[in-house]
């Protein structure tokens, strides 16, 4: 992705997205109706991405410095991106029923109407920044968004995982590979939390390393009702014997707890 890099004076006078007026969304709206006309309805979603996601995507690296040093302009920034993203998930969920098996497959075998919110770059501040300068949009879409998740990819959601508590009636959590599972159940006792696998070693490593991988995984989440297993971008080359291994083990697991 390349930012748009929008000046200060663009982003001093952002502004929600006004729906009617624009030509990108008008075109995306004629092509439903059109779709609902041909076939009577329409089902799948967009990856409406996140607030921290999007500003870097309009405003660069240069987010990350008004953040610190112009904490009005980020305030100006993320309130017009969360405003447009709040009307955007509302249109599509009530055209299609669902807004978020594009951000993570997995809401659709939980809940197929969870609102997935994207937190990929909030790996790049640190939970103090986050809980000064984005925790309220969270809140705000949260509210507006029932239900409600958090896709967090990073390697770190344990850092972060008290200041998510503070997001009301938060139901799902992606958790990142490598982050601290047993931290994040501590403090979300009652989400379901989604443990990413690593599609890097799902391809590399034996069967038996990943095998060891996930039951300290799934023993960490400690909820079986509340924890599911992915692994999102896998390549071609992944031996279907490690892709099985995946299946077989968290069968195993499910299987031999509930016949304890």
């Amino acid at each position: 992705m390349i930012p748009k890099n929008i000046s200060d004076q663009e982003a001093d006078s952002l502004e929600p997205v006004n729906l009617a007026e624009s030509a990108v969304f008008q075109e995306l709206k004629q092509m439903i109706e059109e779709l609902k006309q041909r076939f009577g309805y329409v089902v799948g979603d967009i990856n409406w991405q996140g607030v921290l996601n999007v500003a870097l995507d309009l405003r660069g690296e240069k987010i990350l410095i008004d953040m610190i040093l112009e904490p009005e302009r980020s305030k100006r920034i993320f309130g017009a991106i969360t405003e447009t993203i709040r009307e955007f998930v509302t249109y599509i969920s009530q055209e299609t029923g669902t807004t978020s098996i594009s951000v993570n497959r997995s809401v659709k075998f939980i809940e197929p109407t969870i609102n997935l919110h994207s937190n990929c770059s909030v790996t790049m501040i640190s939970a103090d920044t986050y809980r000064q300068r984005l925790l309220k949009y969270d809140q705000q879409l949260a509210e507006s968004l029932k239900p409600y998740g958090i896709h967090h990819c990073g390697n770190n959601m344990h850092l972060y995982a008290a200041v998510y508590a503070e997001v009301p009636d938060v139901c799902f959590f992606d958790v990142g590979w490598g982050s601290d599972i047993a931290l994040c159940r501590k403090e979300l006792p009652d989400a379901f939390l989604n443990l990413r696998y690593d599609p890097v070693k799902i391809r590399d490593a034996a069967p038996e390393e990943i095998r060891a991988d996930l039951l300290g995984m799934l023993t960490a989440s400690g909820n079986l009702k509340k924890t599911g297993v992915c692994c999102i971008n896998m390549g071609h080359d992944v031996p279907d014997e490690n892709i099985a291994t995946v299946i077989e083990t968290v069968t195993e697991y499910r299987n031999g707890l509930l016949t304890e």
